[in-house]
């Protein structure tokens, strides 16, 4: 899935964003979605399951994770 306008690309999740979620998560701003300051310790069994989830491409069974990126002006 890929979504794009002027000042957003909404995509699917990809293999290494794990890893850009790890370092934001870093400093604790990601807890209220879940991803505290220990994410990098479960980071490969969560990528495994996003990416799963993305290939079933099921949203009523599912969620279907997605990153959303702000263009740069």
């Amino acid at each position: 899935m890929k979504i794009e306008t002027d000042r957003l690309i909404i995509r699917s999740i990809e293999q290494g964003d794990e890893v850009k979620y790890a370092e934001m998560a870093k400093d604790g701003s990601l807890g209220e979605i879940g991803f505290d300051a220990h994410f990098s310790d479960w980071m490969e069994d969560w990528i495994t399951e996003a990416l799963e989830l993305t290939r079933k491409d099921n949203p009523r069974e599912d969620y279907i994770p997605c990153t959303i990126i702000l263009k740069l002006s």
